[in-house]
Formats: C-alpha cells, structure tokens, sequence
C-alpha cells in the first residue's frame, strides 16, 4: 500500500560527486549544483521543477556545511572501480568516505 502522506516544507539535499583512480565525474561541481539547485530563467533544474509541481509547497536546498559546495561534496576513492556494481562493497565505501569529510 502507498503512503501518500502530504509532503512539504524545505529539504536539504546532499549530492555526493565521486571520482576515483580511474573514474573522473563527467560533469563539474558547479554543473551538478546548478542543474540541481539553480532558480535561474533559463534553467529547468531538479530544484525549480519540484517548485512548479508542489506549487511551491515542496523546496529543495543544497545542503551546507564544511567541505560542500552548492550542495556538493566531493569524493575521492583511491583505487580504481571500473566495473564494479555500485551496490554492495562500492556503495558502503563512498558512504564511508562521504561521512569520514
């Protein structure tokens, strides 16, 4: 059975860009923050489309703090991860390493 308990409010939200010894991130900080969070005219961003569906009862915001910017935190694992699943192993040591920043 689906919950459809009415959500609004402001939610802070996390992006975690994670490179490693043989995967870099295709796209730039900035360009994650912005195709997230940007409000501007030009942009259909995650942030803006959530606005206009919940008609401005639901918001998102990048989260802060130390070592995030724009919502971003960068991750470096130090070995390389070309074909490995992200579930399992791989997904417990970028959370690992995202908590450890």
């Amino acid at each position: 059975r689906r919950d459809l308990t009415e959500t609004q409010g402001v939610r802070h939200m996390l992006i975690v860009r994670v490179s490693s010894n043989d995967k870099q991130p295709k796209h730039s900080s900035q360009e994650i923050s912005d195709a997230f969070f940007s409000m501007a005219d030009n942009q259909q961003s995650f942030k803006k489309r959530y606005s206009l569906c919940s008609f401005g009862k639901l918001e998102f915001e990048p989260a802060q703090g130390e070592h995030i910017t724009g919502g971003i935190l960068d991750v470096k694992l130090g070995r390389n991860i070309a074909g490995d699943s992200i579930h399992g192993q791989l997904l417990n040591e970028i959370s690992t390493a995202a908590r450890k920043k």
